[in-house]
């Protein structure tokens, strides 16, 4: 039992210092790129996202699978969409397909994937977030400026 417990004490501190480096590294990139939380989450956001939607696709033969809220048979014929199928039984990894549900105002639009909803904020709001992100930075350059030349 000793040998365990000095085990758990030498990985406990292994990980203590790998999150010490860890908060090192996240303030040496706040200071190379001020703000980068803004553009930086949205992004890994959107890689992981698109790397579901790949891998999904990756293990159903080049297609996503789309659950059409259990109408049977699936009422679509996708032959002119070389994406997408319809979910079955030999569907793989059915938590990654295109199964969650999408309304507006209360009337059914379709479904999207868990990929989906992580592509998402980036794809329409990118440009907000490209903005707010540029608009703090200048105004911290200015700030720093200003108080330089006050000096």
């Amino acid at each position: 039992m000793g040998m365990k417990l000095n085990r758990l004490i030498g990985l406990m501190a292994r990980l203590s210092q790998g999150i010490s480096v860890l908060k090192q590294w996240l303030r040496s990139l706040t200071n190379l790129v001020p703000y980068w939380q803004i553009i930086g989450i949205p992004i890994l956001m959107w890689c992981i996202g698109i790397t579901l939607n790949r891998v999904e696709m990756a293990i159903n033969h080049g297609q996503m699978p789309v659950h059409w809220m259990a109408l049977r048979p699936c009422p679509w014929k996708f032959e002119d969409d070389m994406a997408h199928s319809c979910m079955d039984a030999h569907t793989r990894l059915k938590i990654l397909a295109d199964w969650i549900p999408v309304t507006e105002k209360g009337e059914y639009k379709g479904v999207m994937s868990p990929g989906d909803v992580l592509i998402t904020p980036w794809e329409n709001f990118g440009d907000s977030f490209l903005l707010i992100w540029g608009t703090l930075v200048l105004k911290r350059v200015k700030d720093l400026s200003g108080s330089g030349a006050q000096r």
